[in-house]
């Protein structure tokens, strides 16, 4: 994993943050079940051999402004693009020797592009902070290999937050908020039990 960030003022009253995070994760997973008979002598011989790599990009600039008192607005914007590739190799062997088993799905590549909007305002009006937003996310996931398919998704999820702080040390909290979670690349992606 890899990261970069970057802070400066942009004026007296505008912030500005652009930050990069690339990582990378390779595995090799493998297993192996052998089945014996009753004597002991090996009847079956199952092997699975994956590769998988994950790659993800993420860029985003951050954007907060001041002007106005007891208001801090931000806005970001962001780009991420993620990768998941697999490859499957399973074999089964019965005494002729081992044969190839294709496993559907076993074999696939899976993309997604994703941006995400983000626009929010923090009012401090004394013992009460008043955080209202909006948050937009855009994102098209492809999948290609042993399955064609491409979807694309979008959702508005807002949010308001409104802590109250009576005196140091206490704080009550509402929140509202529509929240979606990430997708697991591994869900598209098919595996043996053996």
């Amino acid at each position: 994993e890899l990261g970069i960030d970057a802070e400066r003022s942009l004026s007296d009253d505008l912030q500005g943050k652009a930050i990069l995070l690339y990582s990378r994760l390779g595995r090799d997973p493998s297993g192996s079940q052998i089945d014996l008979d009753a004597d002991g002598d090996q009847v079956r011989a199952q092997l699975e051999e994956e590769n998988t790599i994950q790659k993800e990009l993420i860029s985003r600039i951050e954007l907060a402004w001041s002007r106005w008192d007891n208001h801090s607005i931000q806005f970001d914007i962001e780009r991420a693009d993620n990768i998941l590739d697999n490859s499957l190799v399973f074999t089964d062997d019965i005494g002729a020797g081992p044969i190839v088993i294709d496993v559907p799905g076993g074999n696939t590549k899976v993309d997604e592009a994703r941006w995400n909007f983000l626009f929010r305002d923090t009012w401090n009006m004394g013992k009460f902070n008043l955080e209202y937003g909006i948050n937009y996310e855009l994102s098209t996931i492809s999948q290609s290999g042993d399955a064609d398919q491409k979807r694309s998704f979008n959702y508005f999820k807002p949010r308001v937050v409104l802590p109250y702080s009576p005196k140091q040390g206490s704080q009550t909290r509402f929140r509202f908020e529509k929240e979606v979670s990430q997708l697991d690349f591994r869900d598209f992606v098919s595996a043996t039990i053996f």
